[in-house]
């Protein structure tokens, strides 16, 4: 038995993904761009600058770990500077637990390897 998932966010909702893993930053790319306006970047000041001069970003999908600045810093910079915007940060699911302690300011928490309909279901209830 098949089940459809419905990937429809809704073409009115802007969301920045930042990821260091190309292939998975790609993917997420495809996967938004069918439903949303979708920003991507490859590196945490890359995120940090884009979420400080493009206000219609209302979502942001941080990995935990990037090499320049990581999403927890992000978080807790613009949950200062722009607390409407939902934040849902991606780590490896070994880590999960702790990383939702550490970074309590966070929207919500993915593991990663995720189903990309989970995270398509996280955006479109912050986006609500």
């Amino acid at each position: 038995m098949t089940v459809a998932v419905d990937l429809a966010i809704g073409d009115s909702v802007h969301v920045l993904v930042a990821d260091d893993d190309l292939s998975c930053l790609r993917m997420l790319d495809i996967q938004f761009s069918k439903t949303a306006h979708v920003t991507c970047v490859s590196s945490g000041q890359q995120a940090l600058e884009t979420l400080r001069h493009d206000s219609r970003i209302q979502v942001a999908v941080l990995a935990w770990m990037m090499p320049d600045l990581d999403g927890h810093m992000i978080c807790k910079t613009m949950k200062k500077e722009r607390p409407e915007v939902y934040i849902i940060l991606m780590v490896g699911q070994l880590f999960l637990a702790e990383v939702r302690r550490l970074a309590p300011e966070a929207d919500a928490f993915l593991g990663k390897p995720f189903e990309v309909a989970d995270l398509i279901s996280h955006v479109r209830t912050l986006s609500q």
